[in-house]
């Protein structure tokens, strides 16, 4: 013996068969309609299931760089550029390094020390949106020349 379409739906998709009329209108709002999809059987019976939870919105994305970061040497200024980011950075810092060791502060600009002369200076950037933070490898590495001294 075959199930009827309702029966079927039942079994099928869970939910509550009810005739379709004001009955249906009344069910719903005892229950509230929300997440709640009709679907007509046929001309007497309306069927309710539950609707699917739409997906989350995905989480955004933390920034990622595409293009390292990039070292320059002026007289006694060193200019790090913050390379290029994609995810829609807000903002940026900046970590100096000479050979290795965290020296500067949070800039772009570093202004060479005498101890720096000869050693190697690069620079590490770390963007930051709503979604958190991502750190660039490391700049390309500049051997930091001789400071010009004023007499």
């Amino acid at each position: 013996m075959s199930d009827t379409t309702s029966e079927y739906m039942v079994k099928r998709f869970g939910g509550a068969a009810m005739p379709n009329d004001d009955a249906l209108v009344a069910w719903l709002n005892e229950r509230g309609a929300e997440g709640w999809t009709l679907v007509t059987v046929d001309a007497s019976v309306g069927f309710f299931v539950r609707s699917p939870v739409a997906p989350p919105e995905p989480p955004p994305v933390a920034p990622t760089n595409v293009d390292v970061p990039h070292v320059t040497q002026d007289g006694t200024t060193l200019n790090c550029t913050m390379g290029n980011w994609t995810g829609e950075p807000t903002s940026y810092a900046y970590q100096w390094k000479i050979d290795g060791t965290n020296v500067g502060t949070d800039s772009p600009d570093y202004t060479v020390r005498d101890a720096d002369v000869g050693n190697t200076a690069t620079c590490v950037v770390t963007a930051t949106n709503a979604a958190g933070s991502s750190t660039a490898p490391p700049s390309n590495g500049v051997v930091v020349s001789g400071m010009v001294r004023s007499s």
